[in-house]
């Protein structure tokens, strides 16, 4: 809604985020407004890093967030990639593999199983919670 890294224009200004947050409630409206603000290097380091989450923003700041939060934003990023996935080449379709495999532990069971499937990684023996 509010653009994002790769599409900085977005379709919403971000003067109108309190119409936003009416119209889908206030989580939700912060979740959209952290997926446009915060880095995907960001996201992907978090993974590496774990909690407390502090990621990077497109700006150079960095924003606290909590854990419940980092893991809708990881759901949003998979969900986001798997969706562009099979229209890249397929030289490029195992990008951040790495970043993906580490960030599985964060995941809810149906995008982690998702992940697994299009990477082919070996399921976690451990669910994520």
């Amino acid at each position: 809604v509010y653009g994002t890294e790769i599409f900085p224009t977005g379709a919403v200004p971000i003067e109108l985020r309190p119409v936003v947050r009416g119209l889908i409630g206030e989580d939700a409206e912060t979740l959209v407004h952290l997926f446009g603000t915060v880095s995907r290097a960001g996201i992907f380091d978090a993974a590496f890093e774990g909690a407390p989450f502090l990621l990077e923003t497109r700006t150079g700041g960095q924003v606290g967030i909590t854990d419940q939060q980092y893991t809708d934003l990881a759901v949003l990023t998979v969900a986001n990639w798997l969706e562009q996935r099979p229209r890249f080449p397929e030289s490029s379709r195992n990008s951040r593999a790495r970043e993906f495999r580490t960030m599985r532990q964060f995941l809810p069971t149906t995008p982690r199983q998702a992940l697994d499937e299009a990477y082919r990684f070996t399921p976690l023996t451990q669910p994520a919670t």
